[in-house]
């Protein structure tokens, strides 16, 4: 009997920082994964760089093993902020939705290279940003 597997629809990485904000969407359905970055300026919060991928069936066949939505179940009531040791840091915040009847799905980020088992978050955002916005590391990620 084969594995049941229900993918997310739509994926939000919503970083919050002291100066930038940025978040990631990849909206599955359409087959699009998009950044866009706000920051303040002059007291109000504007925009100041988007970028739009448009995903081929290839990206979203590459994509399916990283957002099988019964992967992350598990981790959904864990606190892993008792592992990390940067307070000051942005706040990562990772939301994901199915078109199924599991409910909508959000955890804070909390990344420590010490823990020998990635979660399914962290897997999907070094994989997304290594695969679609690569050319941003050092910039916001």
């Amino acid at each position: 009997m084969e594995e049941e597997k229900i993918y997310y629809t739509k994926i939000i990485f919503e970083c919050m920082g002291i100066r930038n904000n940025w978040t990631i969407l990849l909206n599955v359905v359409s087959k699009e994964a998009a950044f866009e970055s706000l920051k303040w300026i002059g007291g109000k919060e504007k925009v100041v760089e988007t970028v739009s991928v448009k995903l081929i069936d290839e990206d979203i066949t590459e994509l399916l093993p990283y957002i099988n939505a019964l992967d992350f179940e598990p981790y959904r009531y864990v606190d892993d902020s008792k592992e990390w040791f940067c307070y000051d840091a942005p706040v990562l915040k990772f939301v994901g939705i199915t078109n199924s009847y599991l409910p909508l799905y959000q955890h804070y980020i909390y990344f420590n290279d010490n823990r020998k088992d990635k979660r399914p978050y962290e897997k999907l955002y070094s994989y997304v940003i290594k695969k679609y916005f690569s050319f941003l590391i050092g910039k916001y990620f």
